[in-house]
Protein backbone atom coordinates (compact mmCIF):
# COMPACT_ATOMS: atom_id res chain seq x y z
CA UNK A 1 0.00 0.00 0.00
CA UNK A 2 2.70 2.42 1.09
CA UNK A 3 4.64 1.36 -1.98
CA UNK A 4 1.25 2.36 -4.27
CA UNK A 5 1.05 5.99 -2.71
CA UNK A 6 5.04 6.75 -3.33
CA UNK A 7 4.62 5.39 -6.77
CA UNK A 8 1.24 7.59 -7.17
CA UNK A 9 3.55 10.98 -5.71
CA UNK A 10 6.57 10.23 -7.90
CA UNK A 11 4.50 10.19 -10.93
CA UNK A 12 2.65 13.28 -10.38
CA UNK A 13 5.56 14.92 -9.35
CA UNK A 14 7.09 13.66 -12.60
CA UNK A 15 3.42 15.36 -14.45
CA UNK A 16 3.83 18.71 -12.50
CA UNK A 17 6.97 18.90 -13.65
CA UNK A 18 6.30 17.89 -17.44
CA UNK A 19 3.02 20.17 -16.88
CA UNK A 20 5.55 23.39 -16.07
CA UNK A 21 8.00 22.88 -18.88
CA UNK A 22 5.01 22.39 -21.36
CA UNK A 23 3.51 25.39 -20.47
CA UNK A 24 6.79 27.36 -20.89
CA UNK A 25 7.44 25.90 -24.31
CA UNK A 26 3.35 26.28 -25.44
CA UNK A 27 3.87 30.43 -24.13
CA UNK A 28 6.88 30.67 -25.82
CA UNK A 29 5.34 28.95 -29.29
CA UNK A 30 1.82 29.81 -28.92
CA UNK A 31 1.75 33.43 -30.59
CA UNK A 32 3.89 32.16 -33.22
CA UNK A 33 1.57 28.96 -33.85
CA UNK A 34 -1.80 31.21 -33.33
CA UNK A 35 -0.16 33.74 -35.75
CA UNK A 36 0.91 30.67 -38.54
CA UNK A 37 -2.65 29.36 -37.83
CA UNK A 38 -4.33 32.43 -38.76
CA UNK A 39 -1.73 33.13 -41.71
CA UNK A 40 -2.45 29.82 -43.30
CA UNK A 41 -5.91 29.86 -43.00
CA UNK A 42 -8.01 31.24 -46.17
CA UNK A 43 -10.22 34.36 -45.08
CA UNK A 44 -13.63 33.65 -45.59
CA UNK A 45 -15.38 35.85 -48.45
Amino acid sequence: MNSITDFVTIISKILTMKNIFLYTISFKIAPHFIFLLFSCTPSPD
